[in-house]
């Protein structure tokens, strides 16, 4: 596997292979999922979570019966611009698809939306933004795409700031999300710089990145610091989405998303490298994740009914180990 399959979500770079030796490690593990380009036959029969579920004065209450709203902003093409193409791309939406599935959500395919132009995404935010979302949990919201500095992100035809996806749910413009969770992930650059082994060569947030103020109830997470590049895959999908659903996946029933994501952004930064040529030097990549958090309980992804038994269960476990320890040792 060389370098050619490793591709920036810039507007303004891709990396190409420089040579032979420009070798690339990335420990995925491919999906026994189809990856097929959105080609999405079935979707699983509506789930209905139990309103009943115990609450938690340190946790956000799950009193709907939808687990929550996901919706997936993906960008692949950019016009006929066939550089701009974002390989691997279909990847990711198959596995945000299963994942969010395996973990009750109602995934619906009209909540999916592909190459979209920038007038179109603003009309689809309008809508959603304005419909009554009472009986939801939560809000989750996923752009795939090219970017830049300063929040800007490629759509098809033009720029949009990362703002424009959030704001119309504050707390006060979309009363139904009013005091829920919600969830925007941007896997997209945040520059053209490379994050290099045991460097960070720009701030991770700097001075007047960003001019909206956050309401409460909103957890964004980025692909990268700003500055700096994410990578993708062109079979794999990237870096950042494909660690996200294998973590959501292990641990998603069980702990809270704040550490979730801290799992994910340690996963990415420590796991996941590639070789490029700098002045003819060979230079190893990184990617470095960013988490921005105004929430103010903790944000689950289920009921706590089935994160209370599979806690129990663990509990148990450790139980019964300690006590063949002991067991062991008086042998």
């Amino acid at each position: 596997m060389t370098s050619k399959h490793i591709e920036s979500d810039t507007t303004v770079l891709h990396l190409q292979a420089q040579g032979q030796d420009d070798s690339v490690r990335i420990p995925f593990r491919p999906s026994p999922c189809k990856v097929a380009d959105m080609e999405i036959e079935t979707f699983a029969p509506k789930f209905t979570e139990n309103p009943h579920a115990v609450e938690h004065e340190d946790e956000y209450p799950r009193t709907g019966s939808d687990p929550g709203l996901v919706v997936i902003f993906n960008q692949q093409t950019f016009g006929d611009d066939d550089e701009m193409a974002r390989r691997g791309t279909n990847r990711d939406v198959n596995e945000l698809i299963l994942t969010f599935g395996r973990l009750g959500y109602n995934i619906e395919e009209r909540y999916i939306y592909n190459n979209l132009k920038r007038f179109e995404i603003l009309e689809a935010i309008k809508e959603l933004s304005s419909t009554d979302h009472s009986d939801r949990n939560c809000l989750i919201i996923i752009v795939l795409t090219h970017g830049e500095v300063n929040n800007v992100l490629q759509v098809e035809d033009g720029l949009m700031e990362t703002s424009e996806f959030w704001t119309p749910f504050s707390n006060t413009s979309c009363l139904s999300f009013s005091s829920k969770p919600k969830f925007f992930v941007f896997q997209a650059c945040k520059g053209n710089q490379n994050s290099r082994s045991g460097e960070l060569t720009v701030p991770v947030i700097p001075a007047g990145t960003y001019r909206t103020p956050l309401e409460t109830d909103f957890l964004i997470a980025f692909a990268a610091v700003e500055g700096t590049r994410s990578y993708r895959h062109t079979l794999l999908g990237s870096w950042f989405i494909q660690e996200l659903c294998r973590n959501f996946n292990a641990h998603g029933r069980r702990d809270d998303v704040i550490s979730l994501l801290l799992r994910i952004t340690k996963c990415v930064a420590y796991n996941h490298y590639h070789v490029a040529k700098d002045n003819g030097r060979k230079v190893i990549v990184k990617q470095m994740p960013l988490l921005l958090s105004t929430l103010t309980k903790k944000f689950y992804l289920c009921k706590s009914k089935d994160r209370n038994l599979l806690l129990q269960l663990k509990k148990k476990q450790e139980e019964m180990l300690e006590l063949l320890a002991e067991a062991l040792k008086s042998t």
